[in-house]
Parts: structure tokens; C-alpha cells; sequence
């Protein structure tokens, strides 16, 4: 008989099982969004970075602890976020906030086609020389082989994963160490002027909300706390710990790596990294002379694509289903339905959309800038902060930082659009 987790007041300390839970949230939030980040900040150059580094800790454990909140108080306790959301605004407004959900969740799988498709052309380029994939069978078959290991089931799916995340993250600061005899300190000594350096801020926010955001799996992680921990006053204090430090982790991870390969490489570098698409390990696997860093680099690139795909492709298909059901049984709540076959139309939508978005090469700071962010903000900073005002069961978390959230929430949606047009 296997060992169960202590209840009690010894939950209060600190276990393997929020070890393990640290870890799966830390690479939910390491994917696409560290790759691109260097690539967007280069543009703003440094003092932006500072500036926005200031906050982005607070930000992250704020409204992902609000999320969680939100997910907690829902009177089922299996009911992750759909319920919660149906059950705290009503079906109306519960379906639109589930569908909000989805889009941020799909369109960062639409951003991993692009990004997965780009980055083997890379490795093909940079690291075995030999000719490119014609574009439109190389995605197909990436987009269709990470579909199937999602397929293939949930354990099937985190094997996969675990045996990329941990290389992943030690590959990570390794390079990060590596970048440091290659300061520079230049960058200091460009102050932007105060327009050019608001609409720095304001489009790099967007991708570092989107580099720190692992929101796709509070909801699995709030209903698995909730069933082993049934006091809420020590199920609250358990769960923002983790998040807490699991935001830590991320801040202290992803901002060194950051720094260091904003302060390593040239900006034209990264710029021209921009122009082409692609992300800052592939402008790092084009150095030539460098001896195993290349190939460090697109292994990088590669695994966190692939190792946050597969989380968020799970999801954006359980979403799909979810939306579909809830849908057709919006008259008659015990309509029989063919879920076999609703699922099997969910699979086909997602890898058609996904392979086209890759054939065409759309560009992927934009998609995430414009499209991505702006729904993660609306679910993470934004729907936590009016639950919280709104609802009884929530009123107790009332504070005046939550103004803040919610501020920085808008500034999020709106920030890409603002800068485009500041």
C-alpha cells in the first residue's frame, strides 16, 4: 500500500508532492515565451527590461494566487475553472470566460506550430547543413507527431515531458552562465527617450506576462490540493506558498537568462532575429566557432516547445470539447451526444489550423503581442480581480493590491495595440 501525504496540521510543511507540483508549474510557464522574450526586450533595449522587472514577480504570483483563489471557492470538488467560472457569473457569462480561456490557451499551441516548424528549419541550416524540408511537409509532420503523443494519453504524455523538462531547464542556465564572460556593458549607456521608452514597456509587457504564465495548469493543480487538504484556511496558505515560490523560481530563472543573453548578443543580432521569425536560440545556433553551444541552443529551442505543447494542446482540446458540449446541451442537459466523435473534430480543427498557421509563418511575437497575451491577461488579471469583488465567498481577499493586478492586467490587453500606434 503506498504512502499518502500526511493531512492535518503537517500539511503545513513543505513536501515532495509540492516539490513535484513547483516543478510541473515552472514547466508549464518555460516554453515559447523565454525563446522570444530576448528577441522582443532587445528592441527596448535594457533600462526597459529593469523597469519592468520591478514588477513582473509581483504580477505573477498576484493573479496566479487569484486564479487559484477563484478556482478553490467553487462549491463542487472536482470543479476546476469551468465550473467555478459557470458558478460564480452564471452560464451566460461563464461560457464566454470558458471560451476566453480556450483562445489563450489555443493560440499559444497556434505559436508552437509556427515556433517548433521554424527552429528545425534552423537546426537543419545551422547545425547538420544540409537542405531545408519543403515547409509544408515539415510541419505536417511535427504538428501531427506532437498530436499523436497527446494522443497516446496523459501518461504517455508527461514521460515525454519529464525526460525533456529537467535537461531543458539545467541546458537553460548553463547557457545563461556561459553568456557571462560575454557582457557587455553598452547597453547601460543607452537611456531610450521617455516615448521610446514607454512603448518599450508597453509591447514588452505582453511577452513577459506570457514567459511567466503557467495558468494553463493552476486549475489541475487547485482541484488536487482541494482533495487532500479540507481545511480552506490551510488549503489557501498551502497553495499560495507553492505558487509563491514556484513565481520566485521563474522570476530568478527566466530574468538572469534574459539579462544575460540581451547583454551577450549584439541587439542587431536579436533584432534581425525578429525580422526573420525566429527565436533567440536560433540566432545562437548560427555562431559560428562556438563548439557545442549550437547544438545546446536548438536542443533548447526544440525541447521547450515540444515539453509545453503537449500541456497545451491537452488543454486547448479538453476546452474545445468542453465549449462544444456545453453548447449542444444548452436547452436539454441530458441530450445524448457522439463525444467520440466531437473529440475526433476537435483533433482534426486543431492540427488543420495549427498546420496553416505554420505554412503561412505567421509572426510570432505579433500572435502572442496582439492575440495571446491580451486573453492570458483577461483570465489571469482581469477575471480574478471582478470575482473577487463580486462574489461573497471571495470578498475576504479584498485588498488594495488587487487594483494593481488589475491595472497592470489592462495595460497588458491594451499595451501591444498602444505601443503600435503610440
Amino acid at each position: 500500500m503506498k504512502n499518502r501525504e500526511p493531512r492535518g496540521p503537517r500539511n503545513e510543511r513543505w513536501s515532495g508532492t509540492d516539490t513535484r507540483w513547483s516543478f510541473t508549474l515552472f514547466g508549464t510557464a518555460v516554453g515559447a515565451g523565454i525563446l522570444y522574450l530576448p528577441v522582443t526586450i532587445s528592441l527596448g533595449g535594457i533600462w526597459p527590461l529593469i523597469f519592468m522587472s520591478l514588477f513582473i514577480l509581483p504580477m505573477t504570483y498576484l493573479s496566479h494566487r487569484a486564479l487559484c483563489r477563484v478556482i478553490l471557492t467553487t462549491d463542487r470538488g472536482d470543479g476546476g475553472i469551468t465550473e467555478a467560472v459557470e458558478e460564480h457569473f452564471g452560464k451566460g457569462a461563464g461560457f464566454a470566460i470558458t471560451l476566453i480561456y480556450f483562445m489563450a490557451i489555443y493560440s499559444i499551441c497556434l505559436v508552437y506550430a509556427v515556433g517548433i516548424t521554424n527552429e528545425f528549419n534552423s537546426f537543419f541550416s545551422n547545425i547538420l547543413h544540409v537542405e531545408k524540408l519543403p515547409r509544408w511537409f515539415l510541419s505536417l509532420v511535427l504538428i501531427a507527431g506532437m498530436t499523436v503523443v497527446v494522443l497516446f494519453g496523459t501518461t504517455f504524455m508527461t514521460r515525454i515531458s519529464s525526460l525533456l523538462v529537467f535537461p531543458l531547464i539545467a541546458l537553460l542556465f548553463i547557457l545563461a552562465l556561459l553568456g557571462i564572460p560575454h557582457w557587455k556593458t553598452a547597453a547601460f549607456h543607452v537611456v531610450p527617450d521617455a516615448r521610446h521608452f514607454i512603448w518599450a514597456v508597453l509591447g514588452g509587457i505582453p511577452i513577459l506576462v506570457f514567459a511567466m504564465n503557467f495558468a494553463p495548469v493552476v486549475s489541475t493543480f487547485a482541484v488536487a490540493y482541494r482533495k487532500d487538504i479540507p481545511d480552506p484556511g490551510m488549503l489557501d496558505r498551502k497553495t499560495g506558498r507553492i505558487i509563491g515560490f514556484n513565481s520566485l523560481m521563474l522570476f530568478v530563472f527566466v530574468l538572469f537568462f534574459v539579462f544575460s543573453v540581451c547583454l551577450a548578443l549584439a541587439p542587431e543580432r536579436l533584432q534581425d532575429a525578429l525580422h526573420k521569425n525566429i527565436s533567440a536560440m536560433a540566432v545562437i545556433a548560427g555562431i559560428e566557432g562556438l563548439r557545442y553551444i549550437p547544438l545546446m541552443a536548438s536542443f533548447i529551442a526544440i525541447a521547450a516547445i515540444v515539453s509545453s505543447f503537449f500541456g497545451h494542446l491537452a488543454g486547448s482540446r479538453e476546452g474545445l470539447n468542453g465549449l462544444i458540449t456545453k453548447w449542444l446541451r444548452r436547452h436539454e442537459k441530458d441530450r445524448e451526444l457522439n463525444l467520440k466523435a466531437i473529440d475526433r473534430l476537435t483533433i482534426a480543427f486543431h492540427v488543420v489550423s495549427m498546420w496553416l498557421v505554420a505554412l503561412f509563418d505567421v509572426t510570432i511575437v505579433e500572435v502572442i503581442s496582439a492575440f495571446t497575451a491580451p486573453f492570458i491577461a483577461m483570465i489571469l488579471y482581469l477575471m480574478p480581480m471582478v470575482a473577487i469583488h463580486r462574489v461573497p465567498a471571495l470578498a475576504r481577499f479584498k485588498t488594495p493590491v488587487n487594483v494593481f493586478v488589475f491595472l497592470t492586467g489592462l495595460i497588458t490587453v491594451g499595451g501591444y495595440l498602444v505601443a503600435r500606434f503610440f
